[in-house]
């Protein structure tokens, strides 16, 4: 079943997690072109997509509650009209709204997401290398000239003999990827993909960041060059959305210490100490054991006596020996007697 650009946009804004998206596919691809319904059940859905009975039912109500496909009997689902051309299976049937959410609530990952998701569906499409199969009116969607102080950032594939990723920006998107296609096509190469961004002021910049994030991904032919042998188109159409986006990755947070130093991990006594393993915690107990009971251990901790720091250590001992004198030793002699 083909779906339009309007409605693949609309999709995008319905939050609906990847159970959803996938029970929706199951349900397109088995859905009665007349009257739009799709008859399957729930032991058949989960073989289908081979998930647990849990994650088919949370797709059902996802999509239940998006109001993009909803149950009529046991095992029987009609489809939004919207995704079905219009086919229902009762013309008097009450259809629900397509709750999709505004753009502008969105949070940086998935307003990174909502931008990858309208990068796929951009209306330049793979131009020049199906140049001959695009209509008249689809092949110059690309703009010849943008608005005084703003400019494009571009992302193509070229594959041939050579193949790359090039990334760059211009004023003039329709001359430039002309020209860029002409390079190609004498180096025996095509070019299979493309990306054009919308016009901004900003767009050295966009350019600037989108090379400087895909240079630490994949390196260029040169430190400042614009051509990547080795990386994806859709790794580099990734980055330069993000750039476009002004969207910064977080870092990952590394076990390092300052004092170690910036590439150097944790020391293994302190890392023992912070995820000690199942050796360490026997080493510990037998450790404790050797050291006696919690009685005996608080007893040597608390056995010093106190002594008045002005008193000197014989008089202490003159005074022991006066008043607790030791139990006086007796030697007995023994004869002994020959036999």
């Amino acid at each position: 079943m083909a779906i339009s650009r309007e409605v693949l946009r609309l999709l995008a804004l319905v939050a609906v997690s990847s159970a959803g998206r996938r029970v929706l596919d199951v349900l397109l691809s088995l859905s009665n072109p007349g009257n739009g319904t799709t008859e399957i059940s729930q032991n058949e859905m989960c073989t289908e997509l081979g998930a647990s009975k849990a994650t088919v039912n949370r797709g059902f109500k996802e999509l239940r509650e998006c109001g993009l496909a909803w149950g009529l009997e046991d095992g029987r689902y009609q489809l939004h009209p919207l995704l079905t051309g219009g086919a229902v299976s009762s013309p008097v049937m009450q259809v629900p709204e397509i709750k999709a959410a505004d753009p502008a609530r969105f949070t940086a990952q998935r307003r990174a997401r909502y931008a990858a998701q309208m990068a796929n569906l951009a209306p330049l499409a793979d131009a020049p290398a199906r140049a001959s199969s695009v209509p008249p009116a689809e092949a110059h969607q690309v703009p010849r000239q943008a608005l005084a102080g703003t400019g494009h950032v571009y992302v193509l594939a070229i594959t041939g003999t050579v193949s790359y990723v090039k990334i760059g920006s211009t004023a003039q998107p329709r001359s430039r990827l002309e020209a860029l296609r002409t390079e190609a096509h004498r180096q025996g190469g095509a070019v299979t993909r493309a990306w054009l961004s919308p016009a901004h002021p900003t767009c050295r910049g966009t350019e600037a960041h989108a090379l400087r994030n895909c240079r630490e991904i994949s390196p260029s032919t040169s430190p400042r060059s614009e051509y990547f042998p080795d990386l994806g188109f859709t790794a580099a159409r990734r980055e330069t959305v993000k750039a476009f986006l002004g969207i910064c990755d977080t870092p990952q947070v590394s076990t390092t210490t300052s004092a170690a130093g910036q590439y150097q991990p944790i020391p293994g006594h302190v890392w023992r100490r912070l995820s000690p393993s199942m050796w360490d915690e026997c080493w510990r107990e037998l450790d404790f054991f050797r050291q006696g009971s919690h009685r005996s251990r608080f007893r040597r901790r608390n056995n010093t006596t106190s002594r008045p720091s002005h008193v000197p250590e014989s008089l202490l001992d003159a005074f022991g020996a006066l008043f607790e004198p030791s139990a006086p030793v007796i030697h007995l002699f023994s004869r002994r007697t020959s036999s």
